[in-house]
């Protein structure tokens, strides 16, 4: 069933799960939010190494996204125009 595939597997990002598999699926990225929120509230307890690297990994992830969009966007377009 595709549908449930797509609800099942919607997003993957750039991080290990199970293991074997690379990518992070949809439901499971709320459980990331409140490490985020104690992060960015206590992030002068954090050495300044680890900080760049969760800051530099959330940009990357971030801009993954908008390439992803812009890429759709623009083929989108093509499509409507070329039609």
């Amino acid at each position: 069933d595709i549908s449930k595939l797509n609800t099942n597997n919607a997003l993957y990002l750039f991080f290990p799960q199970d293991g074997a598999t690379v990518g992070c699926r949809l439901p499971r990225l709320p459980a990331c939010f409140p490490f985020l929120f104690i992060f960015l509230c206590f992030k002068s307890f954090f050495p300044d190494f680890l900080v760049m690297f969760i800051q530099i990994a959330l940009h990357s992830v971030l801009s993954f996204f908008y390439i992803l969009f812009f890429a759709f966007l623009v083929t989108f377009v093509l499509l409507c125009y070329l039609s």
